[in-house]
C-alpha cells in the first residue's frame, strides 16, 4: 500500500507542477496545414498501386491519405506518419487512375493535395475469370481457377433451370491460390452453365458461359454397407455405422489404438458398383487434429483373394491386386490453407462441405473398400471419420 500512495503522489506532482496548475501534456491546436509529400514513386500492382513519398517535415504529422473513386464511390487509404508507404487497391481495370494523397495534422488539419497518377496491373477479377476451367462432371459441372494474388473474391455459380432461364445457383468465397468447385444434383441432359468472379470493389468480370452435359451418377446406398474386417485391419466395432447416420459430430473413432501404421480398416459395399467420386468430413469437433486422417488411400477390389494371412501381404502386396481409387496427398485438396496452423475459417467451412475426391480408375467395379491411412493431423495409430458418402453407378 506504501508505494501506491508514493507512485501515486509522484503524479499528482507531475501533473499539478510546482505551482499548482495543471500542465496539458498534449500538442496545442493550430490550423495550420502541414506540407505535402513529395518525390512519389508508384508500383503498379494487380489492381492495385504501392505509393512511396517523402515526408514533409512537420513535427506534429499524423498520418497521409490517399483520396481515390472506384465504380462511383470514394475510398481511403491511410498511412502513419512513421512510415513513406501506402497501397491503394480495388480497381477492376488497366485505366489511368488518379490518387489525392493528402498529409494529416494532430489537429487534424489537411494539406494540399498532391495529384498521382498509376496504372494497375490486370486487376484479380480478371485473371481469375481468365483462368477459369468448366467441364462436366458425375451429376454437374467442376470448376477450376487460379488466384495468385490470393484475392479475396467471390465465384459466382450459374445454371439453367427447368424454364430455361440461367439462375445463381452457388457462390464460393475464397483467398486461396487456386480453386475447385463442384456444381451437383443434374440429370444427363445438357445445360447452360456459367460463372463470374467479383470481388469486395463489386468489380465483376465478364460470365462464362457453355452448354454441357452431366454425368450420370447415383448415391450409393450406404444401407448395403457393412465391416468387412481383413488381416491388419482395426476394430470397427458398430461404430462403422456411425460415418453413414448424417451426424458430423460422432462418427466412426476406433477404439483400439495400434502400433503400426499405416491404419487400414475395410468394408463391403454390398453390390457392384463403379465409383465416380466421394466425400469425406472429419468429426467436426476433430477437424485437422487428432486421428482424423491427414493422408490416406483407398483400394478396391470387386472379388478379392483372402486365401493370405500374411500380414506383410496386407500391409503392402495386396496392392497389387486392388485396385486405386483414390490417393490424397496434397493437403490443399481439402485445406484451404494447407498444411499451415492454424485452422482457418475457410478451413471450417471446407470441413463442414465435406472432402469432396474425385475416384481415379472409375471405370473398375468395385464392391470392397480398403482404407489406408498413414498419418493422422496430430495422433497416430486410431482412425476419426466424421461422415463417408459414395457416388457412382450400380453394376449388374
Amino acid at each position: 500500500m506504501k508505494n501506491k500512495i508514493i507512485f501515486s503522489c509522484f503524479i499528482i506532482v507531475l501533473l499539478v507542477g510546482c505551482h499548482g496548475e495543471i500542465i496539458d501534456w498534449l500538442p496545442p491546436k493550430d490550423s495550420i496545414a502541414p506540407g505535402t509529400v513529395s518525390n512519389v514513386q508508384v508500383e503498379n500492382l494487380p489492381g492495385a498501386a504501392r505509393i512511396t513519398y517523402d515526408l514533409p517535415d512537420d513535427e506534429d504529422l499524423l498520418a497521409v491519405e490517399a483520396v481515390y473513386t472506384i465504380n462511383g464511390k470514394e475510398w481511403k487509404s491511410s498511412a502513419s506518419a512513421y512510415t513513406d508507404t501506402l497501397t491503394v487497391e480495388g480497381f477492376g481495370s488497366t485505366d489511368p487512375q488518379i490518387i489525392q494523397i493528402y498529409c494529416l495534422d494532430r489537429s487534424m488539419n489537411y494539406s494540399e493535395a498532391v495529384n498521382v497518377e498509376i496504372h494497375p496491373l490486370t486487376p484479380p477479377v480478371t485473371s481469375i475469370f481468365e483462368s477459369i476451367k468448366m467441364d462436366p462432371t458425375f451429376g454437374g459441372v467442376s470448376l477450376r481457377w487460379d488466384n495468385p494474388t490470393k484475392a479475396n473474391v467471390s465465384v459466382w455459380i450459374l445454371a439453367e433451370d427447368s424454364t430455361g432461364i440461367i439462375r445463381e445457383k452457388e457462390t464460393v468465397y475464397t483467398n486461396s491460390s487456386s480453386g475447385r468447385f463442384a456444381l451437383r444434383g443434374y440429370e444427363p441432359e445438357e445445360k447452360t452453365f456459367g460463372a463470374f468472379v467479383r470481388d469486395h470493389w463489386d468489380n465483376i468480370s465478364d460470365t462464362l458461359y457453355a452448354q454441357l452435359t452431366p454425368f450420370e451418377e447415383t448415391k450409393i446406398d450406404p444401407a448395403k454397407f457393412h465391416p468387412f474386417p481383413l488381416v491388419r485391419d482395426i476394430y470397427l466395432s458398430y461404430q462403422f455405422y456411425y460415418m453413414f447416420d448424417g451426424n458430423l459430430w460422432e462418427g466412426l473413432y476406433s477404439y483400439i489404438e495400434v502400433t503400426l501404421t499405416p491404419v487400414f480398416f475395410t468394408f463391403d459395399l454390398g453390390a457392384p458398383v463403379r465409383l465416380n467420386r466421394y466425400i469425406l468430413w472429419h468429426r467436426l469437433d476433430l477437424a485437422y487434429q487428432d486421428y482424423s486422417p491427414k493422408r490416406w488411400k483407398i483400394y478396391g477390389a470387386l472379388d478379392p483373394d483372402l486365401s493370405s494371412s500374411d500380414t506383410e501381404y496386407w500391409e503392402t502386396g495386396y496392392q497389387k491386386d486392388w485396385t486405386l481409387l483414390s490417393e490424397v496427398d496434397d493437403f490443399s485438396l481439402y485445406k484451404p490453407s494447407g498444411n499451415e496452423r492454424p485452422i482457418t475459417d475457410e478451413d471450417m467451412t471446407a470441413a463442414r462441405n465435406g472432402f469432396e475426391m474425385d475416384c481415379i480408375n472409375s471405370d473398375v467395379a468395385v464392391r470392397y473398400l480398403r482404407f489406408e491411412i498413414p498419418e493422422g493431423w496430430s495422433a497416430q495409430g486410431r482412425v476419426v471419420i466424421g461422415e463417408l458418402e459414395f457416388y457412382g453407378v450400380y453394376v449388374k
